[in-house]
């Protein structure tokens, strides 16, 4: 009749989907355990100061090669506090995070990170599962059944679509979870390092990291990989910040 009709399809991946970025995901994959309520006001720090900039001793700016950079990268590592090695004492306990994200309080610098992180891994899950024949099967078994229901067979790949990356999803806050707990989840999956099942995936019931499988990488590194791609200013200057703050607790 040229008029558009809603059609209502009870697809549990459309539950998952919509929880990106939902703030109840930093509590699934913490369980609000010993998160930092720690906060401080950034104005009173040199990022968001107004400043001059002056020579001092330096008779001119000298180019910093690669090497130096990422020395300094892993002293910032080594030096600064972050969620599964937090510093005693400090402004803040999530310095790493703070360096990454910029946000006021450890809480709001953690969501950024994980936020970012989810991204990282959702990405390579979402093409793990583009090559695994056995996933893509199961998916479509259940795509297929969802538009027998609804009696439009035509929607079955879109749901198939919406399934593999609600699956995706729900397998990178697993892979999340895993890591805030001290874990490794390697960059790219294989069958083996794989965790959630499509039942799980669609309930989001997480199930944390496979018995005997300690591949890949940690929290701690995936931060390095994110600290890499820095713009080098915004990163120093947030390192000052951090500089500031311990002197001001001492």
């Amino acid at each position: 009749d040229g008029k558009k009709h809603k059609i209502a399809i009870d697809n549990p991946a459309d539950n998952v989907n919509s929880r990106r970025g939902s703030s109840g995901i930093l509590t699934a994959v913490t369980k609000e355990k010993g998160i930092s309520d720690k906060e401080t006001n950034l104005k009173d720090y040199i990022s968001h100061r107004a400043y001059e900039e002056k020579d001092g001793f330096l008779l001119g700016e000298k180019e910093v090669t690669i090497v130096e950079d990422l020395l300094f990268q892993k002293y910032l590592m080594e030096k600064c506090g972050y969620y599964t090695k937090k510093k005693e004492g400090s402004c803040l306990d999530y310095q790493m995070e703070y360096i990454l994200a910029g946000k006021s309080s450890d809480r709001e610098n953690l969501k950024t990170v994980v936020n970012r992180l989810l991204i990282l891994r959702e990405t390579a899950n979402f093409l793990y599962l583009l090559t695994d024949s056995s996933k893509k099967a199961e998916a479509e078994a259940l795509a297929m059944t969802l538009a027998a229901v609804i009696l439009f067979p035509e929607l079955k790949d879109l749901i198939k679509l919406s399934i593999l990356i609600a699956w995706a999803y729900a397998e990178s806050v697993n892979d999340v979870k895993i890591l805030l707990e001290g874990g490794k989840v390697p960059l790219g999956k294989d069958r083996m390092s794989w965790n959630m099942s499509l039942k799980n995936a669609m309930k989001l019931e997480l199930v944390g990291e496979k018995a005997g499988l300690k591949q890949g990488l940690t929290y701690e590194q995936y931060l390095h990989t994110m600290l890499a791609v820095m713009k080098r200013e915004e990163r120093n200057l947030r390192f000052m910040d951090i500089v500031e703050m311990d002197i001001r607790q001492t």
